[in-house]
């Protein structure tokens, strides 16, 4: 950021997204899919300091990551599902000319090295976010009701009963929320959304005007910190100041 010097870490990657870091800032944290035949995503950790690349669970070709979360107490929460199970759903879905309906999804807690810590439950959501909290008590879920449904839930799942909680519900100046974070203080959350003017609403389709919010848990109330009137939010990181 001081020098703006730029360096290619990796090279032997097929595709990468969801990137993070720890935070001592050695390692980072990213969703993979390798050079091979296997359309499934991994998690792989790349060492800055030794340049060492390592992909978890790499010879599992059915099991993929949908998504998942680094918090600062070194976990990941992290949201997966097999493969063979969405594309007979797929295939189902096309077979019978129906909606399709969302695999298993698996809600794991992880180790900064891939080992699960704890399985939290089994969830047949459209998933489309996923956070842990800094003090590992509970973990953020939005998704959506259906591939044709703009309306979006936020629930807060407490990982030592696996109670489910709902916490917001779309509305029409915020659709197809996603991407949400707890902030580090537990005190709120951020998300992304859309603004929803089609009726023929379809999940997967890009939006054409998207916005980073923030939910306070005190005031129960949604505060828009930017929006874009071209373009879409693709995605956002945020960051831990250090104390001086």
């Amino acid at each position: 950021m001081k020098t703006h010097q730029i360096r290619q870490l990796t090279t032997e990657l097929s595709y990468m997204d969801f990137i993070k870091i720890d935070k001592k800032q050695n390692i980072i944290f990213m969703r993979v899919m390798l050079r091979n035949e296997f359309r499934n995503f991994h998690i792989a950790t790349y060492n800055i300091k030794t340049n060492n690349l390592k992909i978890w669970n790499e010879s599992n070709n059915d099991n993929s990551i949908l998504d998942f979360d680094y918090n600062q107490s070194d976990n990941l929460a992290v949201v997966s599902f097999s493969v063979a199970e969405a594309t007979e759903k797929l295939e189902e879905a096309n077979k019978n000319q129906t909606t399709m309906s969302p695999p298993k999804y698996s809600i794991d807690i992880l180790d900064t090295e891939g080992k699960i810590e704890r399985h939290i439950n089994n969830i047949e959501k459209f998933i489309t976010g996923v956070s842990l909290s800094s003090d590992k008590r509970s973990i953020l879920l939005s998704f959506n009701e259906s591939l044709n449904s703009s309306i979006t839930q936020v629930e807060e799942i407490n990982v030592s009963t696996g109670m489910e909680n709902t916490i917001l519900k779309s509305k029409s100046n915020y659709s197809n929320i996603r991407a949400v974070k707890y902030d580090v203080n537990k005190k709120g959350f951020f998300f992304l959304s859309s603004l929803n003017n089609s009726k023929n609403y379809n999940a997967i389709e890009i939006p054409k005007k998207s916005m980073l919010s923030y939910y306070n848990f005190k005031t129960k109330k949604v505060k828009t910190l930017w929006n874009t009137d071209k373009g879409v939010i693709v995605s956002y990181s945020i960051g831990i100041k250090k104390n001086k």
